[in-house]
C-alpha cells in the first residue's frame, strides 16, 4: 500500500508542477501580448522569445511580426521567416498563410511556387479564406501545383465572396460534368471540416 501512495503521491505533483509551468507561459504569453499592444515591443520580445523558443507557436508567430514589421527589434525578413516557419509546423494557420506569402514572393526565403503552394493548402485546409482563394488561383494557374480546374473550383467555391470573379472565369473553361464533380468536392470538405 506504502508503494501506491508514494506513486499516486508522485505523480498529483508532477501534475501540479505541470499545470503551473503551463498557466504561468499562459501568463507570460499574456503579459507579453498587453505590452505588444500597448506599444512596449522590447519586454513584449522578452516574452514572447522566451516561449518560442520553449516551443509555443503563438509566441513564434508574434516573434514573425516584430521582425516582420521592426518592432523591438531590426526588421528582418529571414530571422521573421525562420519563426513562422516554427509556428506554421505547429500546425498555426496565420502562421501557415503568411510563410506561404514569404515562400511566394521570395520574402526571407528563396522564392519557391511549390513551397508557397504546400503551406497555402495546409492554411486553407483550416479554412482561412485567404488561403482557399489564393489555392483555387494556384491551380487554376498551374503555379507550384499541377493546373487543375477541379480543384481551382472547388477551393474558388470555398473561398466564398471574394473568389466570385476568379470562379466564374475557371467555370467558362470547364465542362459541366467536371463543375459539378468540383461542386461534390466542396460540399464533402464542408461536410468533413465545418
Amino acid at each position: 500500500m506504502g508503494k501506491i501512495m508514494t506513486r499516486v503521491f508522485s505523480r498529483l505533483i508532477l501534475a501540479a508542477v505541470a499545470l503551473a509551468v503551463c498557466g504561468g507561459a499562459r501568463a507570460d504569453f499574456q503579459e507579453g501580448l498587453e505590452a505588444y499592444n500597448s506599444g512596449n515591443y522590447l519586454y513584449a520580445f522578452d516574452e514572447f522569445r522566451a516561449l518560442a523558443l520553449n516551443g509555443d507557436a503563438a509566441a513564434q508567430y508574434r516573434l514573425g511580426v516584430m521582425y516582420t514589421k521592426g518592432q523591438g527589434v531590426p526588421k528582418n525578413d529571414k530571422e521573421a521567416a525562420l519563426w513562422y516557419l516554427k509556428a506554421a509546423e505547429q500546425d498555426d494557420t496565420r502562421a501557415q498563410f503568411i510563410i506561404a506569402e514569404m515562400y511566394a514572393k521570395g520574402q526571407g526565403v528563396p522564392q519557391d511556387d511549390k513551397q508557397a503552394a504546400s503551406w497555402y493548402l495546409k492554411a486553407a485546409d483550416h479554412g482561412f479564406p485567404k488561403a482557399q482563394y489564393t489555392v483555387g488561383l494556384m491551380y487554376a494557374k498551374g503555379q507550384g501545383v499541377a493546373q487543375d480546374f477541379i480543384q481551382a473550383h472547388k477551393w474558388l467555391s470555398l473561398a466564398g465572396d471574394m473568389a466570385v470573379n476568379s470562379k466564374n472565369w475557371v467555370e467558362e473553361r470547364m465542362t459541366p460534368e467536371q463543375i459539378k464533380k468540383a461542386q461534390v468536392l466542396a460540399q464533402e470538405w464542408l461536410a468533413k471540416y465545418k
